[in-house]
């Protein structure tokens, strides 16, 4: 999530945090309903937890690394026309690139960060329905309904769909650090953690957009109490791929990209 300058008050805050629970409420009811989906696969804790906290530290470290080369342009490729999306959503595949080789190098599945194949087509289509329902609520709390169907055009658009591969990264990213620091420091400290990471990562995105340090002060501290709260929840349903859809259709609504 990237929160826009403009968008510093409580009539964007607000709605999004209304946005989100709506979300959250619709997949407490989902997971009632389908009760073999959510909580999705984990896995168990670790044998080697210690290690695995280290070998996921070192990970989000290379991804911020690469992340700042994408930032100053070396991984910031430009091909002619639409295979330029292409281009972006290769250099992000390439930036979160140590994620997947950590879980391969320790031979950990998926689930171990909230995301895999298991009901896969079920998880995609709630997370479908609770994002228009998320970015439904956000409108209407804002007064903005009249944008659905300009909202609904970009989500398909070339530009939308490139997002759609970090907008999910992210989400099995902190997934990722949230449970191996779960397995040596417990809940709360574990989504602290990747929520600071969480907020510091977008500070250079804010910085290069030319946003006041009250702006950025803002956010920052929004992101650190959302993500860990966010964090919190969704150790509940352990699952990435519906709320990854969430989390792409509301960036998509307050055009964080």
């Amino acid at each position: 999530m990237i929160l826009q300058a403009q968008t510093a008050t409580a009539s964007f805050l607000l709605p999004v945090v209304i946005a989100w629970a709506s979300a959250f409420l619709g997949l407490e009811g989902a997971s009632r309903v389908v009760r073999s989906v959510w909580p999705a696969a984990d896995t168990a804790r670790s044998g080697w937890a210690r290690l695995d906290l280290g070998i996921a530290l070192l990970v989000a470290t290379a991804i911020i690394g690469l992340g700042q080369l994408w930032t100053n342009g070396t991984l910031r490729w430009h091909w002619p026309g639409d295979w330029d999306h292409a281009a972006y959503a290769i250099a992000q595949l390439v930036i979160w690139s140590p994620l997947p080789f950590a879980l391969w190098l320790r031979r950990q599945r998926a689930a171990s960060a909230w995301t895999g194949a298991d009901h896969l087509v079920v998880r995609l289509a709630v997370g479908f329905v609770l994002g228009c329902v998320a970015v439904t609520f956000y409108l209407a709390v804002r007064g903005e309904l009249s944008r659905w169907p300009a909202i609904a055009a970009k989500a398909f658009t070339w530009h939308s769909l490139a997002h759609a591969a970090p907008v999910y990264l992210e989400g099995v990213g902190i997934a990722y650090v949230y449970v191996r620091l779960q397995w040596v420091v417990g809940s709360w400290v574990a989504a602290l953690i990747p929520a600071l990471l969480f907020a510091i990562a977008h500070v250079p995105r804010a910085l290069e957009a030319g946003e006041s340090a009250g702006s950025i002060a803002v956010f920052f501290g929004f992101n650190l109490v959302f993500v860990t709260t966010l964090l919190l929840v969704l150790a509940r349903y352990r699952d990435v791929v519906s709320l990854g859809v969430v989390h792409f259709c509301m960036d998509v609504a307050t055009g964080a990209f």
